[in-house]
């Protein structure tokens, strides 16, 4: 089976970490990419490469993951924190990768 990439979001949370640790156990087959807005997260261990990312709601956010997203040819983006999942979800047509998260209407009731 061919291997895929998959960038998580948030990796210095709770889920991130969650989401991480889930997929590693289950998958030999997927490289995970993590971003954060801090460099050193407790989920950094988990991944195959890891980048300091902006806030979500900062102007260059979506352009930073879509950068990071075209570099490590990843195919899934899977969003963990509540901002973020409303942002990627806004943009998902700036990306090639597929955004596992719920339409932008949706999310943004997580963001009151």
């Amino acid at each position: 089976m061919e291997e895929k990439t998959v960038l998580v979001t948030g990796t210095g949370g709770n889920v991130g970490q969650g989401v991480l640790r889930n997929i590693r156990s289950l998958a030999r087959n997927i490289r995970i990419i993590g971003t954060d807005i801090s460099g050193f997260t407790a989920g950094n261990h988990l991944c195959d490469a890891t980048y300091a990312v902006p806030y979500s709601y900062a102007g260059d956010y979506i352009q930073v993951i879509s950068d990071i997203a075209t570099k490590e040819k990843v195919d899934l983006i899977i969003p963990t924190t509540d901002y973020e999942i409303y942002y990627l979800s806004l943009n998902r047509h700036a990306f090639t990768a597929k955004v596992a998260a719920s339409e932008a209407a949706t999310a943004k009731k997580l963001n009151p």
